[in-house]
């Protein structure tokens, strides 16, 4: 077939399918390149090359580091980073056993824009804030790290009241406190754990949380279920929300689990009864003694709708909606 319609085809692909915050860099242009011409004489080779190196240039030129020159020295401190053997230093590490051994005499400012210089390139991430600094040199065993500590099949022996625990995370997605501990005990990082918790939350591996015993818990996205029979009626409620994020847009990534646990947390001081469990895509609340109230996550919007034991019992619509939407909104600005 044609290969620039087969790329046409892609982008409304990937339009489609991709967050909003991703297509801003996609290209305009398609370039359908030849590759069997490559390296032919410039007369004899596709156009689309010439095109295409025009393109990479110019995107380059636009980023905002690309003519700031940096010291050649802080590509040794690069390449000293790859070859090192442990996973992660604190700052003063850091400076003593790199920078200083390259850039003598560094000074605070500069130490910090090498830092994120290297956190640019990918090579380090960079917890600034957390005691004297911590710097992960090996991005390959924090993300090893990560699976480690939220797998529901560790590979070290563990002690038999621990097993309820690794349960809970696997059918509900729930991890303890006890839990955590024992892992980064297991794995040797005590000194790091509340760094590597941060790290977590921020990209949302783990989204902390107390349970009704006030006891610090962690909810795991990606060891929740998907609800494959997700309930389409109102339960003869009010009619349902839908919460939408514009024509053609998807729901942003990780919204739908944050949402429904800071609903829970609000519902906790409605109602005491212990909650149904979470689904990575559904979620029900009781409210009070015959009210729940169900949120739903569809690819483009949330839906939020109400259900009653007693249909004598039914709150006013506006009453209700007001609410629950006034809640959303609040949570979501």
């Amino acid at each position: 077939g044609d290969p620039m319609r087969k790329m046409q085809s892609l982008r409304l692909s990937i339009a489609r399918h991709f967050p909003e915050r991703f297509l801003k860099y996609i290209a305009k242009e398609s370039f359908v390149v030849d590759n069997t011409r490559a390296g032919e004489t410039s007369d004899q080779e596709d156009p689309q090359f010439g095109s295409l190196w025009k393109k990479i240039i110019d995107l380059a030129n636009e980023m905002l580091h690309t003519n700031k020159k940096i010291p050649v020295q802080w590509l040794s401190v690069e390449q000293e980073i790859i070859s090192h053997p442990a996973p992660y230093v604190s700052k003063t590490k850091f400076r003593h056993e790199f920078a200083e051994k390259w850039c003598p005499m560094i000074e605070d400012k500069d130490l910090e824009e090498l830092l994120y210089f290297l956190q640019f390139h990918g090579r380090i991430f960079y917890l600034p804030n957390y005691q004297d600094g911590l710097i992960v040199l090996d991005l390959k065993w924090l993300i090893g790290t990560i699976q480690e500590i939220v797998t529901t099949r560790p590979e070290w022996t563990y002690q038999l009241e621990h097993q309820s625990h690794y349960d809970n995370l696997e059918n509900s997605g729930l991890l303890s406190g006890k839990l955590l501990d024992s892992a980064c005990g297991r794995l040797n990082i005590d000194e790091i754990k509340d760094g590597l918790v941060f790290i977590m939350k921020k990209f949302s591996f783990l989204i902390e949380l107390k349970n009704i015993y006030g006891n610090l818990i962690y909810l795991v996205p990606c060891k929740l279920k998907k609800f494959k029979e997700i309930d389409q009626n109102t339960g003869g409620g009010p009619a349902p929300l839908y919460l939408r994020f514009g024509e053609g847009k998807h729901v942003p990534s990780g919204l739908f689990v944050r949402l429904v646990v800071h609903f829970g947390e609000w519902v906790s001081t409605k109602c005491s009864a212990e909650q149904p469990d979470l689904y990575s895509n559904a979620a029900s609340f009781f409210v009070d003694e015959k009210h729940t109230v169900h949120i739903v996550c569809h690819s483009s919007a949330i839906k939020l709708y109400f259900s009653t034991e007693d249909a004598s019992g039914l709150v006013d619509t506006n009453s209700f909606s007001e609410t629950i939407l006034r809640w959303v909104l609040y949570q979501c600005v």
